[in-house]
């Protein structure tokens, strides 16, 4: 019997922590409005490479350690080309979307790994 009245408090301990890491991980929007998780983003950093770093990819002052070029169908249906870049310092990622015949910024991840 005990086993059943802790089962719905289980059930209810596991969604909220769900829920909480939705709130805990803000959304990069790019501009055709297309949102990637933070944490997703971080996660495809492992893919990244220095040798994937090319000379038209977009460079700031901070020290590019890795980079990684993808394709995406985005909601409206079509594919979109996306470009992840590592960063250090601060260790955190970059994100560019390409539109416009030039890399367009959708924002850095915001917590560093």
């Amino acid at each position: 019997m005990k086993f059943l009245s802790l089962a719905p408090m289980t059930a209810l301990a596991g969604f909220l922590h769900l829920v909480s890491a939705v709130w805990d991980d803000p959304l990069l929007e790019c501009p055709s409005e297309s949102m990637f998780m933070t944490s997703s983003i971080i996660n495809m950093s492992s893919d990244a490479k220095a040798s994937n770093i090319l000379p038209s990819h977009p460079s700031y002052s901070e020290e590019i350690e890795a980079a990684l070029e993808f394709t995406l169908k985005i909601r409206d249906g079509s594919m979109r080309k996306f470009l992840m870049q590592v960063v250090d310092p601060p260790k955190c990622v970059r994100l560019f979307e390409w539109g416009n015949e030039q890399w367009n910024e959708c924002g850095e991840s915001t917590r560093q790994y």
